[in-house]
């Protein structure tokens, strides 16, 4: 019988990625298609270069992943790829394929047909990150290097003018690299450049303004801060209402919460406005101390850090993490680093520890072990763990294999690479890999400081196999860039450097707890 807290173990790679002189061949990003039910062999898309694969997964032993099509954009300049996807779904069912990248043009494409749809135009550099909400599949987020973040709608009669809103002004200073919505699809995160975290408020009235050239305009976040990160913040995502973050040269992922925040309600406040001090004087001056903290919170608070989650050699711009969260299955963690590991964290295994045991254990019975223990209590009853899902989307979809298409192509800035950071790196020393042996550990969650090693660590083989032309070559390091989970968990897919996909797979058997079968939703590709 499977068990709900196996975590997964790597079964393949594939090169998807193609050859373009001076041009890295990375997949910057892989997303599952969410929109089909949990039983049914998973659909995912990755871009390279010039082109998007989608791939469909099972559990063979011969062939666990097969190429289903590519859509391929011959008409944009090769130096330009793609780094940005996500799955929508059209009025009348079909799946919708979203794509941007260093072309700041998103285009939409039917994957069933292999038409493109639409093309919206608006953001004045690359864009780097697509999300679509979990409530409404026809609003669809966009961050761009141009500092702004754009709402759009996917609905045909809006086409001509999707533009929806504009968050801009007091958020970024430098490009936003990621947004992720909040499971209600009142708020959205954002991550940029300026190690600045931000988090936005969705306009109630939304496509008040639609078919019109008056966006909403939102100039500030109900939430900023600077602190949180001192590097380029490249990837954000909540956990009901948790929120985890990375940034560049941290080595670290941290789980952390606004001080008040509630994601089913409206902020007790308006957005706070940014106070502009300046003092004339010819003495010397006195600033308070809160002065120099750079986090502002419709919530009348600031914030908590919970949880550090470690991984090692995770220098690297530009590397994603992801959180696995569906009704009646343990959330899961996974990241990786530039030395071919992928790290995996049970986040209800984390939740059942016996805080009081190991507080015993570490510390003994004194006043640090008292305030600890408060701290985990606290963290256990923000996480709301084993809640209901962020979004549990199905619908029938069906797809044809026999398509093919163009897309744009990717090329990947310089500072993808190696990234001028805007302060100080933070510098992190890597924990032990396993929990029972890390000195002073305290469960995970009793400790917001002391970095969580992985539950589990895969690696990927360093001999890989190339689809096109069927032998192995060697590579040296693997650089995740992107990570995504099946709806189901059954599957994990790594996308990185050299056109790697990278997959991992647990309950080859079937489903912890099945026998009660899902209802609803056909295979989306026959």
């Amino acid at each position: 019988m499977p068990s709900k807290d196996e975590l997964p173990s790597f079964l393949t790679a594939l090169k998807v990625g193609e050859t373009v002189p001076g041009v890295p061949r990375d997949c910057y990003d892989v997303k599952f298609y969410p929109y089909t039910p949990r039983d049914v062999e998973p659909i995912f898309a990755a871009v390279s270069l010039r082109k998007v694969v989608i791939c469909r997964l099972n559990h063979e032993e011969t062939r666990p992943i097969e190429i289903i099509l590519e859509l391929r954009d011959d008409g944009v300049d090769e130096q330009k790829p793609f780094y940005c996807l996500d799955w929508a779904q059209a009025g009348n069912g079909d799946p919708l394929l979203l794509i941007s990248g260093s072309d700041p043009q998103i285009k939409i494409l039917n994957a069933r047909t292999g038409q493109l749809v639409n093309t919206f135009v608006g953001h004045g550099a690359s864009v780097h990150s697509l999300a679509v909400s979990p409530i409404d599949t026809s609003v669809l987020a966009s961050a761009s290097d141009d500092c702004a973040i754009r709402l759009w709608t996917l609905e045909p009669e809006h086409m001509r003018q999707p533009t929806a809103a504009i968050l801009y002004g007091q958020g970024h200073k430098e490009g936003v690299l990621t947004v992720a919505f909040h499971r209600k699809g009142k708020y959205l995160l954002s991550g940029g450049m300026d190690s600045r975290v931000n988090l936005w408020m969705v306009p109630k009235n939304l496509k008040a303004n639609l078919g019109t050239d008056k966006p909403h305009f939102v100039h500030y976040p109900h939430f900023s801060s600077t602190d949180i990160h001192q590097n380029f913040v490249d990837c954000v995502q909540f956990h009901n209402d948790m929120i985890f973050s990375r940034a560049a040269k941290e080595n670290r992922i941290i789980a952390w919460r606004i001080d008040n925040f509630n994601g089913e309600e409206d902020p007790p406040n308006p957005p706070p406005i940014p106070q502009l001090n300046v003092v004339e004087s010819r003495t010397p001056v006195t600033i308070p101390a809160r002065q120099l903290f750079d986090t502002r919170s419709a919530w009348a608070g600031r914030y908590q850090t919970l949880m550090q989650f470690d991984v090692p050699h995770s220098e690297l711009f530009y590397t994603g993490f992801r959180i696995f969260h569906e009704p009646d299955q343990h959330p899961i963690l996974a990241a990786g680093n530039t030395k071919n590991k992928i790290f995996f964290w049970d986040l209800e295994r984390l939740e059942d520890v016996d805080v009081q045991a190991e507080m015993d254990r570490v510390y003994g019975s004194d006043t640090k072990a008292e305030a600890l223990i408060t701290h985990a209590n606290r963290v256990r009853s923000t996480s709301e763990m084993t809640s209901e899902s962020a979004s549990t989307r199905s619908t029938d979809t069906t797809m044809d294999t026999g398509q093919t298409l163009s897309t744009p192509t990717i090329t990947a800035p310089n500072h993808r690479h190696d990234p001028q950071p805007p302060r100080k790196p933070w510098k992190s020393k890597p924990a032990k890999n396993t929990l029972s042996k890390s000195k002073g550990f305290v469960g995970g969650i009793a400790n917001p400081f002391q970095p969580i090693p992985a539950h589990k660590t895969c690696t990927i083989p360093k001999e890989i196999r190339e689809e096109t032309q069927g032998n192995s070559r060697c590579i040296e390091d693997h650089v995740p860039r992107q990570i995504a989970f099946s709806r189901g968990g059954d599957w994990c897919v790594v996308a990185g450097n050299r056109g790697i996909l990278s997959v991992f797979e647990r309950w080859r058997e079937g489903f912890p707890g099945e026998g009660e079968a899902e209802e609803g939703g056909e295979r989306m590709v026959e």
